[in-house]
This record gives structure tokens, C-alpha cells and sequence, in this order.
């Protein structure tokens, strides 16, 4: 059986993601080890399914779509940058959500929830909404790459009106993954 590497994301605007591809090229001056995330695919992932049978993609479609009927589109703002687990130790450089962020929390737990009556595991982590940068390979120019970011810490990267989820397909290549959207939910216009 075909399989597809399979997540539910929203997806940036194009001004978005040419204003984090700025915000990156100021990072890469640091000169870390850093693996940088191609800006043409930026997105907040709500849920990671991994590898899904072809089959399964109408069911986890229907149950996205029972999810996200009930929500209203919104606003959301992208600030603050930071890293996981911390800064003094990066692995994962990100962007946070400001304004949205309640309400990509309540629509990841609504997709969580829905997705589990097929079998899929709740999350066991609490979400925490947010846009990668770049994964940090090694630890060169870790010290020049954290005052990069806290130079741009409280910068502000954009906003945008939230109007759909996507249920993405992802393909590995050597120069990174390629996303296919599979299918388009609108959210309830206000």
C-alpha cells in the first residue's frame, strides 16, 4: 500500500515567509552549523501524523473538517524568537505566535482530539505554537547565533488573517522536504 508522510498545518503568506527569509539571512551571519528551514515552506504544524496510507486520507480529512467547523477565522501576529529547549542549548530555532496563539492552542487540541477517535495519539506535550527556523547541527557559532537572537528576540515578523488548515503532504529529499497541501479547510468567516 502507498504510504504519504502527513501533517495538519496552517500555512504562511507569502510576505511572511519573505520577511522570516530576512530574519534568517541576519541569523546565518552568526556563521553556526545551523540546517536553515527554505522559507517557501514555511507553516505552523498543529499536527504531525507521520507516514499515513493513502486510504486513511479521506477519514483524517473528514475528521480535520469536524474539527475546524466550529472555528472562526483569526488574527494572528508572529513575535518573539527563540529556541528549544533553550537558548544557552539550542537544537531548534523558532518563531513564537503572539496574537492567535489561544486559538491555534484550541484548534490543535480540536484536531488532536478528533484525529484520536482514528487511532492517532493524543499529544503528550502541551502545543506550543510556532514557526521553525532552523535545527542546530553542532555547537559552532552557537555563542554569535544566541546574540543574533536576542538582538531580534522582540522583533515583530508579520501578520495575517487565518482563514484555512491544510492537511499537508511531506516528501524527504536530500535538500530538504517538499510540501504538497492534499486538501484546503476554511475556517467560519467572522
Amino acid at each position: 500500500m502507498i504510504e504519504i508522510r502527513t501533517f495538519i498545518a496552517i500555512n504562511m503568506t507569502n510576505e511572511i515567509k519573505e520577511l522570516l527569509g530576512k530574519i534568517q539571512i541576519e541569523l546565518k551571519k552568526a556563521e553556526a552549523d545551523v540546517k536553515w528551514v527554505a522559507p517557501e515552506g514555511m507553516h505552523l504544524t498543529l499536527k504531525f501524523l507521520g507516514n499515513i496510507f493513502i486510504g486513511q486520507l479521506e477519514s483524517v480529512c473528514q475528521m480535520v473538517l469536524e474539527a475546524t467547523s466550529n472555528f472562526n477565522q483569526f488574527q494572528l501576529s508572529l513575535s518573539s524568537l527563540g529556541a528549544f529547549p533553550n537558548l544557552s542549548s539550542p537544537k531548534v530555532v523558532w518563531v513564537g505566535i503572539d496574537k492567535g496563539k489561544e486559538e491555534c492552542i484550541q484548534l490543535a487540541k480540536q484536531i488532536d482530539n478528533n484525529l484520536n477517535r482514528l487511532g492517532f495519539p493524543v499529544e503528550s506535550k502541551e502545543f506550543f505554537p510556532h514557526l521553525t527556523l532552523g535545527r542546530v547541527k553542532s555547537p559552532r557559532g552557537r555563542n554569535e547565533l544566541l546574540k543574533s537572537i536576542t538582538t531580534l528576540k522582540t522583533k515583530s515578523f508579520g501578520q495575517m488573517s487565518v482563514t484555512k488548515v491544510e492537511v499537508m503532504g511531506s516528501q524527504l529529499t536530500p535538500k530538504g522536504s517538499i510540501y504538497t497541501t492534499l486538501r484546503q479547510l476554511e475556517l467560519i468567516k467572522n
